[in-house]
């Protein structure tokens, strides 16, 4: 496992978001960060209809939701990236803002995959 991955017990799981957030910025190439976070089962708990059945059901992840908005008021770019397609763009965008999720632009169509390779991931589930 690469020394540089963010792990599950650095910081431990019931860290504080802003605890998550350091650790976050830590991984950073530069500050402020661009922070590219996913929506479906990272933004959202993963509970409920799927987005193709109502793209407005889902429910957010408070605890990622709060370490979202910890580094957007650090002044690091959010962009939420996602592999919805743009026809729900509309949907996707107002279900982030009437969750309260602070962002400054929303991509979609980042291709689905079942595994993801990248050398800067992050897993939702290890914060």
């Amino acid at each position: 496992m690469s020394e540089d991955l963010l792990r599950l017990d650095d910081p431990p799981a019931d860290a504080s978001p802003t605890d998550v957030a350091d650790a976050i910025e830590a991984r950073a190439d530069r500050d402020p960060a661009r922070i590219a976070v996913d929506v479906d089962r990272t933004l959202t708990t993963g509970e409920g209809e799927p987005w193709w059945e109502d793209a407005l059901a889902a429910d957010p992840d408070e605890r990622v939701v709060e370490i979202v908005d910890e580094l957007y008021s650090r002044g690091h770019t959010i962009l939420i990236w996602t592999a919805r397609p743009w026809r729900v763009a509309d949907e996707t965008a107002g279900w982030l803002t009437g969750n309260g999720i602070r962002y400054h632009g929303l991509r979609m169509e980042k291709g689905s995959s079942d595994v993801y390779l990248d050398d800067k991931a992050i897993n939702a589930s290890e914060i």
